[in-house]
């Protein structure tokens, strides 16, 4: 699992008050992304998602994202994510399905030439 802290500005509110939804479903999108990279060992693209906003998640007030790894396969990585107040209630949460990037993909999105030791996620002496 991966986990942060977020208290985000009225510069992302989309209604007085609130965070806009793009904006929360960013952070989520984020967050499932380091567990594909963090928890999985595997750079990934979203491929699809799903968010449900449960309770409004208001500006100037601290949050925790937590996202993790639901389910793996060579050609998928499942995840999943929730934004919870300080009491631990679900404020917004999403699914997404990634597709894993292989060698080529990996060096096209990060307009590399070769893969970096920086790049690989493979190496057990690695830690997360």
């Amino acid at each position: 699992m991966v986990t942060a802290e977020v208290n985000l500005s009225d510069d992302f509110s989309g209604a007085p008050t609130m965070v806009h939804g793009g904006v929360i479903l960013a952070v989520l999108d984020e967050a499932m992304a380091w567990a594909c990279i963090a928890v999985a060992r595997q750079w990934a693209v979203t491929a699809e998602t799903t968010t449900r906003f449960e309770r409004a998640v208001r500006v100037d007030t601290a949050y925790r994202v937590e996202a993790r790894i639901a389910a793996r396969a060579d050609d998928a990585i499942s995840t999943a994510a929730q934004v919870l107040d300080q009491r631990g209630r679900v404020r917004a949460e999403a699914t997404a399905r990634f597709t894993p990037l292989g060698e080529a993909q990996l060096l096209r999105a990060a307009g590399a030439d070769q893969v970096t030791d920086a790049m690989r996620l493979d190496d057990p002496t690695r830690s997360a």
